[in-house]
């Protein structure tokens, strides 16, 4: 979704960047010195997430979304075998109260 579209853009941006500046400052700095400034600009952003983003690990994707401000409403579905938009009378013989829930999900 949105957030793979927007780590593969800062992705590629970043090479962008790299791939510009690298030669440059290789010239001046030399390489250990280019990569100095590379491996500095990581440990900042680093500390900056860590201070900054949440963490979201051990929770659900509706409590992320909560965190993130975008709430998702859930639909339940209490005691039936069939999706929220599937009818009952849908199912076959004997399934309404979940009884064979492989068949059904043949079915849909």
């Amino acid at each position: 979704g949105k957030c793979v579209a927007q780590s593969t853009a800062v992705f590629w941006f970043s090479n962008f960047l790299v791939s510009l500046t690298f030669l440059s400052m290789s010239r001046w700095l030399g390489n250990a010195g280019a990569f100095l400034v590379y491996g500095i600009i990581v440990v900042l952003a680093e500390i900056w997430f860590y201070f900054i983003m949440p963490e979201t690990s051990g929770k659900s994707l509706h409590e992320i979304q909560a965190l993130f401000g975008n709430p998702v409403e859930v639909e339940q579905n209490p005691g039936g075998s069939a999706p929220p938009d599937m009818p009952v009378e849908d199912l076959p013989e004997g399934e309404e109260d979940g009884e064979d829930v492989e068949k059904t999900r043949e079915i849909i």
